[in-house]
């Protein structure tokens, strides 16, 4: 399964701090893991893996909150043992 980097890059570090299923993050939170410069991307890159159905975005009354979609969690960390075999 072929990922862009930034999608790879978000879907390693949700993984990586457990934020799965019932766990969730604010966009801002997330996109707050890179450099200023390269948030405006992390925002498309996060939709983009919303529409893929990798990362769950789950409304609240605080706002829109998002997290690894536990029932995809085979082809995530297949998405992270490429990105990892990779570098």
């Amino acid at each position: 399964m072929s990922v862009p980097t930034m999608q790879r890059d978000i879907i390693f570090r949700m993984f990586r701090r457990r934020i799965i299923g019932g766990v969730h993050k604010s966009r801002e939170g997330i996109c707050g893991w890179f450099r200023k410069d390269l948030r405006g991307e992390a925002k498309d890159a996060l939709d983009d893996l919303v529409k893929s159905g990798l990362v769950i975005e789950k409304p609240t009354s605080y706002g829109k909150q998002y997290s690894l979609n536990r029932d995809r969690l085979g082809d995530i960390i297949r998405i992270i043992e490429e990105h990892l075999d990779e570098d």
